[in-house]
């Protein structure tokens, strides 16, 4: 596959994106664990970490099939 310069551009500016959505998703649950009290248990914030990523993804499934009409 060859890449040119505007498609290197593209490239980077999705990958910013993904992990900007990445970072922020993961960030809330870490940040809200010692106010919900479950900062001590790691299943805890492991399941809520999975349950924040697997409604992202049905969000996104939802404005994808959807979308903004």
């Amino acid at each position: 596959v060859q890449f040119n310069e505007q498609d290197k551009g593209i490239l980077s500016y999705c990958l910013a994106a993904l992990l900007d959505m990445f970072g922020s998703t993961l960030a809330i649950p870490l940040v809200l664990a010692k106010p919900m009290c479950y900062d001590q248990n790691p299943l805890a914030t492991s399941e809520i970490i999975g349950t924040i990523f697997f409604v992202s993804g049905i969000c996104t499934l939802l404005q994808t099939t959807f979308g903004n009409r």
